[in-house]
């Protein structure tokens, strides 16, 4: 937290206009809003919730084209529908698949890896 306010006011400092030039409301405005910048930063990073995380596990998931070739392999078919969900914290596809035959299926595919983890139907 300190060094933010450090590295703010070094840049501050940096500005290639002169403060004393300013009217000292701009400058006050000025510094202001290179406070405020530094603030709410810190208080976006302090209140993530479960979506943040899941946003950065998304980041980090297979592309669901490769999952749904993996499942077309396994079982010709078509994708019904499919579903990001979140387990403890880890990511799934949940994907509603008709087989050729009509069959419906679901597929619980791990969203990292890219593995079937569970099949029901």
């Amino acid at each position: 937290m300190q060094d933010n306010k450090q590295r703010r006011l070094d840049q501050v400092q940096q500005l290639p206009i002169s403060l004393g030039a300013m009217k000292p409301s701009m400058a006050l405005l000025i510094f202001m809003a290179l406070l405020g910048a530094s603030v709410s930063s810190r208080h976006a990073e302090a209140n993530r919730g479960p979506a943040a995380g899941l946003f950065v596990r998304v980041s980090q998931t297979v592309p669901l084209s490769q999952v749904l070739d993996r499942i077309n392999d396994i079982e010709p078919g078509t994708q019904l529908d499919t579903s990001l969900i979140s387990e403890n914290g880890h990511p799934y596809y949940i994907v509603r698949w008709q087989a050729s035959r009509g069959r419906i299926i679901i597929f619980k595919v791990d969203a990292q890896t890219g593995q079937i983890v569970g099949r029901q139907g």
